[in-house]
């Protein structure tokens, strides 16, 4: 995967975040997982300098969705734009999102 990205200023949950989650079947783990795996991602900065992302589809979830953005700009800036880096940290990024996407529907039920 190749993750063109910039920085992107990250904002940190004070509070455990409530996740807005579709009815099981749709939304499950499992369907967003397999989406989340093939979504590529790309942020950076307009002209104005308003942050933007850019998914190539979406998982199902919009939290997922920007959580997959905020991790790509996290690791953009982490490791200044050296893909050979930034790729095993989005991977990481996305196992920790599923996770806790995973813990928000084990709540619910």
């Amino acid at each position: 995967m190749i993750a063109l990205a910039s920085l992107i200023f990250a904002q940190v949950a004070v509070a455990p975040p409530v996740y807005p989650i579709a009815p099981l079947g749709y939304d499950s783990a499992e369907v967003v997982a397999e989406r989340l795996m093939a979504i590529e991602a790309t942020v950076g900065k307009d002209h104005p300098g308003a942050w933007q992302c850019a998914l190539t589809a979406t998982s199902g979830s919009d939290w997922a969705d920007q959580r997959l953005c905020q991790v790509t700009a996290r690791c953009a800036i982490r490791y200044n734009d050296e893909v050979e880096d930034i790729e095993p940290c989005i991977a990481k990024g996305r196992k920790t999102i599923l996770r806790e996407y995973r813990r928000a529907l084990r709540g619910r039920a």
